[in-house]
């Protein structure tokens, strides 16, 4: 795989799309830093640090232009294999919050964001991931690497490069066919009931929609299941956020 390091890059996801060629195959690549300038997150949300506070890498990954490929189940085997090495390799509370969050203690530690470019023979899986070294200021719902580890010193260019390792094992191996209950074993607040933010309410006259609502999984579409009084209720990650619980600023 190709490693490309950046000083400062205003979107890992930007420039690693504009790297992929019209016609013939690009090798898997990555690109990755640690001052990013104008991050993209879920549903074109941004995400900014200050130099040196976080890492930012892309990966792009070559797939055979098919209708068959069910990227629903790529996300969830991406996203899985993300919270068990980071559980492995950095504390075993990691979970991921519907749809791409990474989270641990109640507070976001970073984010994935997943991408397909197609392009004449090709297509690409652009996965983007975000993770804090130290918690944003202001932002009492993020929290960072060092105060996790509760160290200040921390090997960050290791960490990374066996991250992208990893990562690019994870994309050439094929889902298994317990891919779907390992994803959701791993999510945060499975059967709980959680606060719930609609961007655009579903057009339902029946159904009064609480603000609590109990999550109870993720179908094959994608989908955020909640059960509400008899009823099961699916949201796109476009329509529904599931929000951390607030915290106090010291």
């Amino acid at each position: 795989m190709k490693r490309i390091y950046l000083d400062q890059v205003d979107s890992t996801q930007t420039y690693i799309t504009e790297l992929l060629p019209d016609n013939e195959p690009h090798e898997p690549v990555a690109v990755y830093t640690f001052n990013q300038l104008k991050g993209k997150g879920q549903a074109n949300k941004k995400w900014i640090s200050k130099p040196n506070a976080g890492i930012a890498l892309s990966l792009a990954f070559p797939f055979p232009k098919s209708s068959e490929i069910d990227w629903v189940i790529v996300n969830k085997h991406i996203c899985s294999n993300i919270i068990i090495y980071l559980r492995e390799h950095l504390h075993p509370d990691f979970f991921l919050k519907w749809p791409n969050d990474i989270v641990i203690h109640d507070r976001k530690f970073g984010g994935m964001i997943m991408n397909v470019v197609s392009k004449e023979n090709t297509q690409y899986l652009v996965l983007g991931l975000g993770l804090n070294l130290r918690q944003p200021p202001r932002l009492p719902l993020a929290i960072g690497l060092r105060e996790i580890l509760n160290k200040n010193q921390f090997d960050t260019l290791s960490f990374t490069s066996k991250l992208i390792t990893f990562l690019k094992n994870t994309l050439e191996k094929k889902p298994s066919k317990k891919t779907s209950q390992q994803y959701t074993q791993l999510l945060w607040r499975l059967d709980e009931s959680v606060e719930v933010q609609y961007v655009n309410k579903p057009q339902t006259e029946s159904i009064h929609l609480p603000s609590h609502q109990k999550f109870i999984g993720v179908d094959h579409k994608g989908m955020a299941l909640f059960h509400v009084k008899d009823h099961i209720i699916g949201s796109h990650s476009g329509t529904l956020s599931i929000l951390l619980p607030p915290r106090k600023i010291h």
